[in-house]
């Protein structure tokens, strides 16, 4: 994982023999707590020798309402794209395929009165092979542009994770600027992408009740 924040990791094996790992999500701010535990990720071994990251698949009981977007082209010029999607707990499975752009990914948190379109939260930029999630960033070398480029996205108010193509990983934690701050959007810089699916879930509480 490329995130600063992503502190500590420890790893447990189920009974059906998969290799679990939560870790440590420092920070936090000042209303009497800080930092959280991660979102558990099975550990495998892919073909490659390399090791694989995935979001546990219980995590799906916690998806609600379903919003799916069919393919489009998304160039530097495209904005606005996802009109009227937003969610300040979501999960997102955004699939790409590089054309010629110099990076691609999403905004979020962007504020409805917000003019400016140039926050690019969450991205890859292909010709410096670098994964960032706002200030957290890392370079990677187990990614082929000709391959597809899965961006498996979740966030839970100021917390984001994320795993691109189940190699690499990034934690960060990002502080929407206004209460209104919670528009999603894709981008595309340099060039253009095809946006081959993409599905959004708003995610629903763990807890069944909420405490009082």
């Amino acid at each position: 994982d490329h995130g600063r924040a992503f502190y500590a990791p420890n790893t447990m094996i189920d009974k059906r023999g998969r290799v679990i790992m939560w870790a440590w999500i420092q920070g936090g701010g000042t209303r009497g707590w800080n930092g959280c535990l991660t979102l558990p990720r099975i550990v495998s071994l892919g073909e490659d020798g390399r090791l694989k990251f995935f979001p546990a698949p219980e995590l799906q009981k916690l998806r609600g309402s379903h919003i799916h977007f069919d393919p489009m082209i998304i160039s530097s010029k495209s904005n606005g794209i996802l009109r009227n999607v937003r969610g300040k707990t979501v999960e997102i499975v955004g699939k790409f395929e590089f054309i010629d752009a110099d990076s691609f990914g999403f905004k979020f948190f962007k504020s409805i009165k917000d003019e400016d379109e140039n926050i690019d939260n969450l991205g890859y930029n292909i010709k410096k092979n670098l994964l960032w999630a706002d200030k957290e960033r890392g370079k990677v070398d187990s990614l082929d542009n000709n391959e597809t480029f899965i961006f498996h996205v979740f966030i839970d108010k100021s917390v984001i994770e994320v795993f691109l193509n189940y190699k690499e990983c990034v934690t960060s934690r990002i502080f929407p600027k206004t209460i209104d701050s919670h528009e999603i959007d894709v981008f595309s810089r340099g060039g253009k992408v095809k946006l081959h699916s993409l599905d959004i879930w708003n995610l629903k509480s763990i807890w069944e009740k909420k405490v009082k």
